[in-house]
């Protein structure tokens, strides 16, 4: 969440609701509050929210979006076999299409897996190109 409104250059001048206990004393707390007024999908459910997960490859493009204010749409181009059912479906396609990001060699692109640090390098850069950052 901090890559993601800190690389969009979004402020974090947020309100907030009221935030579960296990964040209140949180290093990212702030990020999560913006997160919140910004109404990203991932913390629609603030009852099982766990600061300390990782985040899947189909979040972290669902929460670039959603972020910078963006719908996404099926551009129905990437044909990756395992996304079908994926709650980030457009989020891919839409990264997919406009060259943001890409799936593996085997045909697929793994939503559900973890987001590691070169795929998140990776995806910041085209990201903040894209938007002329």
């Amino acid at each position: 969440l901090k890559i993601v409104l800190n690389s969009m250059d979004i402020e974090l001048d947020a309100d907030g609701e009221s935030l579960p206990s296990n964040i209140d004393y949180h290093w990212s707390k702030d990020f999560f509050k913006k997160g919140v007024d910004l109404e990203l999908s991932i913390l629609s459910d603030l009852s099982s929210l766990n600061p300390n997960r990782t985040v899947t490859r189909g979040e972290i493009l669902e929460m670039f979006w959603e972020a910078a204010g963006m719908k996404t749409y099926s551009a129905n181009n990437y044909t990756a076999s395992d996304i079908a059912d994926s709650p980030q479906k457009d989020d891919i396609e839409l990264a997919y299409d406009l060259n943001i990001t890409e799936g593996y060699s085997d045909g697929t692109y793994e939503p559900n897996n973890g987001v590691n640090r070169a795929e998140i390098t990776k995806i910041v850069y085209k990201m903040r190109a894209h938007f002329g950052k």
